[in-house]
């Protein structure tokens, strides 16, 4: 579910407020360190992870549907903070968008499967018509 994080003015206390109506955030269930390869074949091929180690005093800024994954390592006495912060992240016409062009490319890529199928029948069907006649 999605919210927000504020700050109490009076009590300077911090909450988080659900969104009115709630929504939910779109989510791709791999697990980039063990991709399962039948699951998820495109990722296995095209995904080139990238690996980054963010110190004390430094930020890491991600623009939004980057596909991340975070982990984090705590200190000798088990000790562990970390903030993420949603800035850039409204489903508007972006995300229409990018979900549009995911669709489509999906759409031509089965498309040119179907068509290649279809030449290769043709061309097998041509060759051994050919090989046939003249024999």
């Amino acid at each position: 579910d999605c919210g927000r994080f504020e700050q109490d003015p009076q009590s300077r206390e911090w909450k988080i407020i659900p969104d009115d109506p709630p929504r939910q955030v779109p989510w791709l269930a791999v697990d980039p360190d063990h991709p399962d390869e039948h699951k998820f074949p495109l990722f296995v091929k095209h995904a080139h992870p990238l690996k980054a180690i963010v110190r004390k005093g430094e930020m890491l800024y991600l623009p939004s549907m980057w596909y991340h994954q975070v982990g984090q390592r705590c200190d000798k006495d088990g000790r562990c903070v970390a903030v993420n912060y949603w800035y850039d992240m409204q489903y508007d016409i972006k995300y229409n968008y990018y979900t549009f062009l995911d669709k489509i490319t999906a759409l031509r890529r089965s498309l040119n499967k179907v068509s290649d199928a279809a030449r290769a029948s043709s061309s097998s069907a041509s060759s051994a018509s050919a090989s046939s006649s003249s024999q």
